[in-house]
């Protein structure tokens, strides 16, 4: 049997009103015709909404989309009774279809300011809870509560230890607690399926082990009576994963009754690495919209919904357009927006002791930059879900403060005219970031201003490769290169010019500093590959920097000499920035080589001058074998003038003239060579056989002062690099003061020693007498130019050895030794 349900709608007392789907009225109950006074046959038939003049902030398009979408909506709509009367009405709106297929809306109403107290809150709490972005809970710890009472029941004297003891116990009491009530960001934070799975069982899952003190700690802070415990731990997901929260539980009096309690969880996990980099620990959390970790305040939209609702009635077409293109209205929305309820961090925020100092128009806080709620309102008006920004705002008092600013549209709260924006404290981290931005500004005035060129250098595809090189267990990058050439092409094609100072602009002949952006490094190492490949085993060996002089070229292929630096910074490193330096280095070249030229003058000069010295030596040497030639001539003439010459006497006189010859030629030779003005040619040498044949040009001047020579040569000394008629000079100049300076101290033995040896890869020279040593006080004074003991000496001989030794990487240090003095040469080997 078929029932006529119509009637039914009478016997409820709300108004119960059908329509089809474009709105026409088909039933009308009594509770409809008591609410809006018209009668069923005034409204069947009519359009409802026309009939009721019914107004939503949003349009009444956005409830059919909704209805069409989801089949249900509700909220509040602006009527106009029968009587002219205009209220606000509480509506539930239902889609249905008849049995025979036709489209149907059942609406439920009544006037909203009839509504009891107590279901606004339970409404309110209701949104809050679902609608907020943190993860919530209505927990049943009716068991628990039984079970501590039970202990106490039982003797326990001490409750709260024995809660802090008994892990057991504990550990049942997790088991008891019962899920009421969850949030959808309960469901996504913590991966439940649906909020029947979450209320399906016990939460224990989400306490890992070494957590379940906090679980503890907040059963103490009830038997303590205290309305909230908050504090920062690790609870688990549902696949058994970790997020760090902070985990706030609360008992809010209109819930001790019902044994339930509120938790708030919010996960922390990018958060505490944030406050981590900023050292921040301003943001304590204590309560769920109390005391959640930012600082929330509730607004009273409705004055400025019903003005943006007057101007759209008044002709506006666009709302968001008119706000953001009128300026003076910015003055009346910061009126008409009222704070209703502020958390405890908002108080801490904005500098007062009560809700009551922050009531009112929002103003107040908005003189540093008014234009975030315009934008904000603007992001509403348009639709979207949320709007942040970074911006400033003011405490009560009109300081300032950097704060991280959001808004969020929650259909279930813009629906009663309310707003929650919530304001994160950021001052630490933008005094960090203004650091930072001041630390760029000095680091981009280093960068261009200092006399130095420079080069910034994206090297993240060089770290790249060379970090894919060590994953596949390459330790030695040099014998890699070798086996794989084409690898440091790779590299330096790898690497890219991002900026240059205005010196490496000018060093290179180059317009402007765009010329060198985005191009390779490649084009500039032509000329010199190997430089490139050191500082790469540089950096792969983990050295902080590598320098050294090379040539680069210029982009109009001119030659460049530099001395090229660069460092391994490990700030920019993680950048993938590396930072290079280049001095350029042609002038000094060419003041070296000047230099160079006139070291090789005045060495020449100084040869000469010693030759001068040693001219009676020299006519000695060279007269002996001329004197043996003429002997040896003459005797080999009286043998060929005999009546039966003897050709055979004459044949060896003969071979002594030849070799008496050479002994002069090489003389003469060994003299010319010192005479000869010529450039330096560095080439492996013996010392011991330069040292010899160096003897030979003073042996003369030693014996006609009297002067024993010996040497001391060590054996298989390694060769040196050096230029043969240089290092002849060093020792001929040092032989010959020993000689003078013993023939000059009257002493009786007279002794020079020459010794070579082979020390710490180096090969040593040194060079003794016995003339009674060098005056301390001219020991330090000894290599300075002109400076001499000799009475027609000019000072520059010793100067001019030291200038030797050192263009040969060499060192050469003077020192008493026993009775006399002792000159060493160190030279690196070849």
């Amino acid at each position: 049997m078929a029932f006529d349900t119509s009637a039914l709608a009478d016997l409820v007392p709300d108004s119960i009103i059908v329509t089809d789907a474009e709105g026409r009225v088909l039933q009308w109950n009594a509770g409809a015709g008591a609410l809006y006074g018209f009668s069923v046959s005034e409204a069947c038939g009519k359009r409802l909404d026309a009939l009721l003049a019914s107004r939503h902030p949003f349009g009444l398009d956005a409830i059919a989309a909704e209805l069409v979408e989801t089949g249900s909506w509700q909220g509040e709509v602006y009527r106009r009774a029968a009587d002219g009367r205009a209220f606000c009405a509480q509506v539930r709106r239902v889609a249905r279809r008849t049995a025979a297929g036709a489209a149907e809306i059942v609406e439920w109403s009544r006037d909203a300011g009839e509504v009891s107290p107590g279901e606004v809150a339970a409404h309110r709490y209701t949104n809050v809870f679902h609608a907020m972005a943190a993860s919530f809970w209505e927990l049943d710890f009716a068991d628990v509560r039984k079970a501590i009472g039970d202990l106490v029941a039982g003797g326990e004297a001490d409750p709260i230890g024995r809660l802090r003891t008994d892990r057991a116990f504990i550990d049942r009491a997790i088991d008891m607690v019962r899920v009421v009530d969850v949030n959808e960001k309960t469901l996504e934070l913590f991966g439940i399926a649906s909020r029947e799975a979450a209320l399906a069982g016990p939460m224990s899952w989400a306490w890992p082990e070494e957590s379940r003190h906090v679980f503890t700690e907040s059963l103490v802070a009830a038997m303590q009576r205290r309305d909230s415990f908050s504090t920062e731990t690790v609870l688990a997901r549902t696949d058994g994963s970790r997020i760090e929260v902070l985990f706030t539980v609360c008992w809010p009096a209109d819930h001790k009754a019902q044994g339930t309690v509120l938790v708030g969880v919010t996960d922390i996990t990018e958060q505490r690495r944030a406050f981590r980099e900023l050292e921040a620990s301003e943001h304590r959390y204590r309560d769920l919209f109390q005391h959640v970790p930012v600082a929330l305040l509730q607004l009273d939209m409705k004055p400025l919904m019903a003005r943006l609702e007057a101007l759209g009635q008044g002709g506006v077409e666009d709302l968001a357009d008119y706000v953001e293109n009128t300026p003076e209205f910015l003055d009346e929305v910061l009126q008409l927006p009222r704070i209703e309820q502020a958390n405890v961090e908002a108080l801490r925020l904005f500098g007062v002791d009560s809700v009551d100092a922050l009531k009112g128009p929002i103003a107040w806080g908005w003189h540093e930059r008014p234009e975030t709620i315009r934008r904000s309102l603007c992001a509403r008006l348009r639709g979207e879900p949320r709007y942040s920004e970074e911006t400033r705002v003011n405490r009560r008092d009109g300081s300032p403060i950097d704060v991280l600013y959001t808004m969020t549209f929650s259909e279930a709260l813009t629906d009663r005219g309310i707003n929650v924006v919530g304001f994160v404290d950021i001052s630490d981290r933008a005094v960090a970031d203004e650091a930072l931005r001041k630390s760029e500004r000095r680091y981009r005035d280093l960068f261009h201003h200092v006399p130095m060129a420079l080069w910034q250098v994206d090297t993240s595809g060089l770290v790249q490769l060379l970090g894919d090189l060590r994953a596949q267990g390459v330790t030695d990058l040099s014998a890699h290169i070798d086996a794989h050439p084409e690898f440091l092409r790779a590299c330096m094609d790898a690497a890219t010019v991002q900026e240059v100072n205005a010196a490496t602009v000018e060093l290179f002949g180059a317009a402007s500093a765009e010329e060198f952006a985005g191009h390779r490094v490649t084009e500039y190492w032509e000329l010199s590959p190997d430089t490139f490949r050191r500082s790469i085993e540089a950096r792969f060996a983990g050295a902080p920097g590598y320098a050294e002089e090379t040539v680069l070229q210029a982009q109009n292929g001119e030659r460049v000499e530099v001395v090229y630096s660069i460092s391994f910074l490990p700030a920019l490193q993680e950048l993938g920035i590396t930072l290079i330096g280049t001095v350029d280095v042609r002038d000094r070249k060419r003041a070296e080589a000047r230099l160079r030229q006139v070291q090789a003058e005045f060495s020449h000069a100084a040869r000469v001058s010693t030759l001068g010295e040693l001219t009676a030596s020299i006519a000695h040497e060279v007269n002996q074998p001329l004197a043996a030639i003429s002997a040896f001539g003459q005797a080999s003439l009286r043998w060929l003038q005999k009546p039966e010459p003897d050709l055979q006497e004459v044949m060896a006189l003969t071979g002594d003239i030849v070799a008496d010859a050479r002994r002069a030629s090489d003389i003469i030779a060994r003299i010319r060579g010192m005479a000869l003005k010529r450039d330096p040619d560095p080439q492996p040498l013996s010392v011991n056989a330069l040292i010899e044949e160096s003897l030979l040009i003073v042996r003369h001047e030693g014996l006609d002062k009297g002067v024993t020579v010996e040497t001391v040569l060590g054996d298989a000394l390694p060769p040196v690099m050096a230029d043969r008629v240089q290092l002849q000079q060093v020792v001929v100049n040092l032989a010959m003061n020993a000689i003078q300076a013993m023939a000059g101290a009257g002493v009786r033995e007279r002794v020079l020693t020459v010794t070579t040896r082979a020390h710490a890869g180096e090969v040593e020279m040194l060079v003794e007498d016995t003339g009674g040593g060098i005056e301390p006080g001219h020991l330090e004074r000894l290599f300075s130019g002109f400076f001499t003991t000799k009475e027609n000496g000019m000072g520059m001989g010793l100067p001019i050895c030291r200038s030797i030794v050192q263009a040969h990487g060499g060192r050469i240090r003077a020192e008493n030794s026993g009775n006399g003095a002792r000159f060493t040469v160190a030279l690196p080997t070849a």
